[in-house]
């Protein structure tokens, strides 16, 4: 197709507009001067273009306008709050009627790079794409980048795909519809986990700040075992068929453990070089703490629990694991690199991706089923061993009493996790047979496998030697001692360069100060946000709401005890608490409960009966919320706090939609959300002020 001024001058408006959020998109566009294909353009039926290549239509060529409106119809979800994939542009006639009548996040995903630029040249989209919530992408990996923008928790998929691809390019369309649908399940699973999990992970962090401190980051072993083979041990059911396998080669192997593993590893006599454990529950403790902890590396989430940490371990390393938030403010506090520190759901990638930093690129893997092998659920010497599978596919807990005793719970949350372990049970392909049973939880961790496989697996080299569970893409599946003669040789001692790598005083001086000059002014915007918050409050708020009683007793309750320390036990589902803590907790949560239905209850009064008075009072509690979110996004302890609050309000008002039911439902949130702030301490942070500076 021959160019001119005019197409030129079309390519340079969209090119723009995509720049400003896909500038490698952009770039490579420019830089295509030669096109691969014949291109041509024919008059369909209806007599609209259509755009063909190597005489293939690219959109239908009987009417395209219509069949973009007949599909359009079909869309599953239409509100706002989702997001529809297009994968194929053609001539942009279904994006066009989709930017009309669809208000929801718009991604076009146009795999191949010579039709995109050659659509981009004769149509002029610039009205479209002056829009926020369309976007065009031409890999998967931007299709992350900018799913990772728009995606929010609540929102659902729809996927549209041109029959260009469907009957021209089945098998790829349809490994790309599968990507994304696990794409939007991954993002899914990890804001629920954000959810239920970052107000306990934050707490964790500032507890755990004094021992930050003093470790080491686990990036100061970067690259010091080049060449060199690690095992990792997970706690899936079939460890205990051939971790005795490993005893003749553990002086050729560097052996990392996930915490729950460790007392299996321990009986059979295999004294892990490092322990990993990241999760924030007494359970994480309770695993590690054996008399040969002494003899054993630790890494450490610095969102783990924080008895993990006073743990009389030979070292302790500091993992700053990007999945939350306050873990990766800390980080940056210290100026660690986040591509060393990544994350990915399971503890068994935590534990690869340190010894993938500490330069290992041989690694087998053990226990790690990620399904239930033999009708077991886990390794049967670990604290979770007493869980089985029987015949109906019902997970029992076997010697619930002793169960619980060694997890240091009540024997209710032991029966519960079982409930759990059993529910929505699949198959999926097995490594040694056809199928094998797994959980949707472990079924995502599958996916993590296989997504660090395709990263990873042409620099490293990935064994899964688990002599059962479920089969790894992009794995190696040989057994134990046949990978372990395949990729060992010489012995070597991680110890040996352990030993010389130390903190100085200095540094040590160093970090304590700048984790006390942070914390300080985590203090002072606090003080800065409530005194906004306060004159909100106190102003309009309180007038209407009058909760000054309320005030009064979470005032005292607050000098009394760590009400956030105590909400996370909670949440944490702790039992060790005493009966003064527990009548507070059931004070402060009593009159949360009332707080918010008074809330409610008067809004929706005054929402009915006086419009105007419930118009002035939401105007201004959504400027002092913006107001004070603005300064909040920068206080790591309050901000990440309470993150999902936050997130929710966020996307309440992007995404409102003016009726009546999204204008009450803002109200709602914005008012209760401002007297969640009030009544949130900042406790924790001058009480780590104060450890650090004795």
């Amino acid at each position: 197709m021959q160019k001119n001024v005019l197409t030129e001058n079309i390519l340079e408006k969209n090119l723009q507009y995509i720049a400003k959020y896909n500038p490698e998109l952009a770039k490579k566009i420019v830089e295509l001067t030669e096109l691969e294909g014949n291109f041509e353009i024919k008059n369909s039926k209806s007599g609209d273009a259509v755009l063909y290549r190597d005489n293939i239509a690219t959109d239908d060529i009987v009417d395209p306008a219509w069949k973009a409106v007949e599909e359009s119809k079909k869309l599953k979800f239409k509100i706002k709050r989702s997001i529809t994939v297009l994968i194929g542009l053609g001539l942009g006639y279904m994006l066009r009627e989709l930017s009309s009548r669809y208000q929801g996040n718009i991604i076009v995903y146009e795999p191949d790079i010579n039709l995109l630029r050659i659509t981009l040249e004769i149509v002029d989209f610039s009205d479209l794409l002056q829009k926020d919530n369309i976007k065009i992408v031409s890999s998967y990996s931007e299709l992350e980048t900018i799913y990772s923008k728009v995606f929010f928790i609540h929102y659902k998929l729809n996927m549209i795909c041109s029959k260009y691809y469907l009957m021209n390019h089945a098998p790829e369309s349809g490994q790309i519809k599968e990507k994304i649908e696990n794409l939007h399940s991954i993002y899914q699973s990890n804001y629920r986990s954000l959810f239920n999990k970052n107000s306990g992970w934050t707490h964790m962090v500032f507890k755990n700040i004094p021992e930050i401190i003093k470790n080491q980051d686990l990036d100061v072993l970067k690259d010091k075992f080049q060449g060199k083979t690690a095992v990792i041990i997970s706690a899936g059911p079939s460890l205990d068929k051939n971790i005795q396998d490993l005893k003749p080669y553990r002086d050729k192997v560097a052996v990392f453990c996930v915490g729950t593993a460790l007392k299996t590893a321990v009986k059979h006599g295999v004294i892990p070089d490092f322990a990993v454990a990241v999760e924030n529950f007494k359970s994480t403790f309770l695993n590690l703490n054996v008399p040969e902890i002494s003899d054993i590396n630790l890494v450490l989430s610095t969102r783990a629990y924080p008895e993990a940490y006073k743990l009389e371990a030979k070292r302790i390393y500091n993992y700053h694991g990007q999945n939350a938030p306050a873990s990766k403010w800390a980080g940056q506090i210290l100026e660690k690199s986040f591509d060393l520190y990544n994350e990915a759901g399971t503890v068994s990638l935590t534990a690869f991706y340190s010894a993938r930093m500490m330069g290992f690129d041989k690694f087998i893997f053990i226990g790690q089923d990620l399904a239930y092998t033999d009708n077991r659920c886990y390794s049967k010497d670990t604290a979770f061993g007493n869980f089985t599978l029987d015949g109906s596919n019902t997970v029992n807990a076997n010697n619930i009493e002793h169960a619980a005793k060694s997890l240091s719970v009540v024997e209710e949350e032991i029966k519960s996790h079982a409930g759990f372990l059993g529910r929505e049970l699949l198959y999926v392909k097995g490594c040694m047979e056809n199928k094998v049973i797994t959980t949707p939880s472990l079924l995502l961790f599958i996916k993590y496998f296989e997504d660090m496989a395709e990263k990873f697996g042409p620099e490293v080299k990935l064994v899964n030697a688990t002599e059962g569970g479920a089969y790894l893409q992009g794995l190696e599946h040989i057994s134990l001692n046949e990978a372990l003669k395949k990729y060992t040789d010489e012995d070597f001692s991680p110890e040996q360069t352990l030993k010389t790598l130390n903190m100085t005083h200095k540094q040590l001086v160093k970090r304590k100060q700048i984790f006390l000059e942070k914390l300080r002014e985590i203090i002072r915007n606090y003080h800065k946000s409530k005194e906004i918050i306060s004159d909100l409050f106190e102003n309009e708020i309180m007038q209407r709401f009058d909760l000054q009683e309320e005030i009064d007793v979470f005032t005292d309750h607050f000098k009394k005890y760590d009400i956030n320390g105590l909400v996370f036990k909670h949440m944490g589902k702790e039992k060790q608490i005493t009966p003064e803590e527990r009548e507070i907790f059931e004070t402060y949560a009593g009159n949360a409960k009332r707080r918010n239905n008074k809330i409610r209850k008067e809004i929706d009064h005054v929402f009915r009966n006086n419009f105007e008075s419930f118009s002035q009072n939401l105007r201004l509690v959504k400027e002092k919320y913006l107001e004070a979110e603005k300064i909040l996004s920068k206080n790591a302890y309050l901000y990440n706090f309470l993150f999902h609050h936050f997130l929710i309000t966020r996307f309440l008002i992007k995404d409102f939609d003016g009726t009546e039911g999204c204008l009450q439902c803002m109200s709602n949130c914005l008012n209760l959300f401002i007297a969640r702030l009030y009544f949130t301490s900042i406790d924790p942070v001058k009480e780590m002020v104060n450890k650090l500076e004795m």
